[in-house]
């Protein structure tokens, strides 16, 4: 019998397979909602103060209420629990939703939101670099244009789905996304890391990506171990063949390294050394 999976909407918890949501729901409507996915290790959460931070400023820029309950003791205990009933102890990811309350159409009638959490389990208690390196291609079709919606995740992700959907197609990992400048932006989950030598290099926040949490937390870790970063780069297909490897950054899977685009081959030393060091940044914090 298969295991019954809970939610939690509002701090009530539910069955999974109950509806929870009527044909007015804005986010299903109008992608009306931002969101953030993480890993739990067990009852510890990593960098959830970055992406509390992350949402939050998301939720302002959209004109959302942030109720007073909104505190990031009170979202990590939600969460906490919300393991606990679906007995998810080794490790999990984790997704966050807020979205605007039901009520008219573009103009909402309210500002109000509910949220939902909800909880995936993993059997790695700590991040995996994978074993066999991605193969990865570029998007074209359209670009991804900067606004100041671009750095956050959100229910509007048709270019993320066009770019995976291509992959899918094209038997690819993974995609990479272009800007109107073409220059290459970040993949369809994760920001994206280029290395020559003891250098990394990785597109602006500027351009529109999102501002990934893990891939300011590998900055961090590549800076305390003498690896040099360019975090404001503009890299165009032609130079891909120039870099020795290419790796992709999220909170959810941390670091996954690229073996292959078109007809030119990747390397893992740098991915490797930086996927160790993170690890042990996590037992440090939780010693």
């Amino acid at each position: 019998m298969a295991q019954r999976i809970f939610l939690n909407i509002n701090g009530k918890i539910v069955d999974s397979s109950q509806p929870l949501f009527t044909a007015e729901n804005r986010a299903f409507r109008y992608g009306d909602s931002v969101f953030e996915s993480f890993r739990a290790f067990g009852q510890e959460i990593p960098f959830f103060t970055q992406h509390f931070d992350r949402l939050l400023e998301a939720m302002k820029l959209l004109g959302m209420t942030i109720p007073i309950s909104f505190s990031e003791t009170f979202i990590i205990k939600e969460i906490q629990h919300l393991l606990r009933v679906n007995k998810f102890f080794k490790s999990a990811v984790i997704r966050f939703t807020v979205f605007r309350n039901a009520g008219g159409k573009y103009f909402p009638k309210t500002n109000s939101v509910s949220y939902l959490i909800e909880t995936t389990p993993l059997n790695e208690n700590s991040y995996l670099l994978n074993n066999k390196g991605l193969t990865i291609g570029l998007f074209q079709d359209f670009p991804k244009v900067a606004t100041p919606f671009s750095g956050f995740k959100s229910g509007n992700a048709q270019i993320y789905i066009a770019a995976a959907l291509q992959a899918q197609q094209s038997g690819w990992d993974d995609a990479l996304l272009l800007n109107p400048k073409n220059e290459i932006m970040e993949a369809t989950s994760s920001n994206v890391f280029f290395v020559r030598d003891n250098f990394l290099f990785t597109p602006s926040l500027d351009t529109g990506i999102v501002s990934g949490i893990m891939r300011q937390k590998v900055i961090e870790i590549a800076l305390d171990n003498n690896f040099v970063v360019y975090d404001e780069v503009a890299i165009r297909e032609s130079e891909i063949g120039s870099f020795d490897e290419i790796f992709l950054t999220n909170s959810v899977s941390g670091i996954r390294w690229v073996s292959a685009y078109k007809d030119f081959r990747f390397f893992k030393k740098t991915a490797t050394i930086l996927s160790e060091k993170l690890n042990q940044s996590l037992q440090n914090e939780n010693a």
